[in-house]
């Protein structure tokens, strides 16, 4: 069986977790920042980008079946 997993290291687990806290924020309303962003719109757009980064750290994992 083959599947894709992320390379074990220090920068796929940091962009992993702000792709987790990006997510909480979706599961809230939404508000508007000090600065007029939208808390939605800047959460998808962090998570575009950490998606973007973890594409240099995808592996397959092969295992038997």
């Amino acid at each position: 069986m083959i599947k894709p997993v992320y390379k074990k290291c220090s920068q796929s687990e940091f962009l992993q977790e702000r792709i987790a806290q990006c997510e909480e924020i979706l599961k809230k309303p939404e508000v508007i920042y000090p600065n007029g962003r939208n808390s939605h719109e800047a959460a998808y757009e962090e998570i575009d980008y950490c998606e973007d980064k973890l594409i240099d750290y995808i592996c397959l994992e092969v295992t038997p079946d």
